[in-house]
């Protein structure tokens, strides 16, 4: 099963090979890249005309990218109430990238979840009775309007995982009215 799905994902996906240098700077843009090629092809043809122009396009193509980093970056802090772009601008300054979610290799994973979800699909005899609450306990009332209020208070940029989206809140809200109706 594995495998078949294997073959289907590099029948579907292209793989695209992008070259970095471990020293490559974060200013570093296509323009400079091309300038710096231009440069070492002026030098080893020798004309100094052409690598004193080269030279010189190189140094205001940099001066220009660097200083349209320095801004992406400046612009990321510039409003004090947008915390997640300012976190973007920490993660852009440090080169921070997260690591890959690791990927279980035991092939017995999905046996084990079609055995775990397939006992939800059996049979079930008992018959379902209502009980009635003692005076002393508390019921748990819960009101469409309740409900809706505290699910839209949720940010879905800070849930704990994707069930607390914004999507599943309201799909949530709209069982719940069902339930409740």
């Amino acid at each position: 099963m594995t495998s078949y799905i294997g073959k289907c994902i590099d029948d579907m996906t292209v793989f695209k090979s992008i070259t970095t240098q471990p020293n490559q700077k974060p200013w570093m843009t296509a323009k400079v890249c091309a300038l710096l090629k231009y440069r070492v092809s002026a030098f080893r043809a020798g004309d100094k005309d052409a690598l004193r122009a080269a030279w010189a396009k190189l140094s205001q193509a940099i001066r220009e990218a660097k200083c349209t980093h320095s801004q992406r970056i400046h612009g990321h802090f510039q409003s004090s109430g947008d915390t997640r772009h300012m976190w973007q601008g920490i993660q852009s300054i440090t080169n921070y990238r997260p690591a890959p979610p690791a990927c279980d290799s035991d092939a017995s994973l999905p046996d084990a979840l079609n055995s775990f979800y397939a006992c939800f699909e059996a049979r079930n005899d008992i018959t379902a009775s209502k009980t009635i609450p003692t005076p002393e306990e508390q019921v748990l009332c819960l009101t469409t309007a309740n409900m809706r209020k505290t699910l839209r208070r949720v940010n879905p940029r800070k849930a704990a995982g994707p069930n607390h989206s914004w999507q599943s809140a309201q799909g949530m809200c709209r069982t719940a009215s069902r339930c409740l109706h």
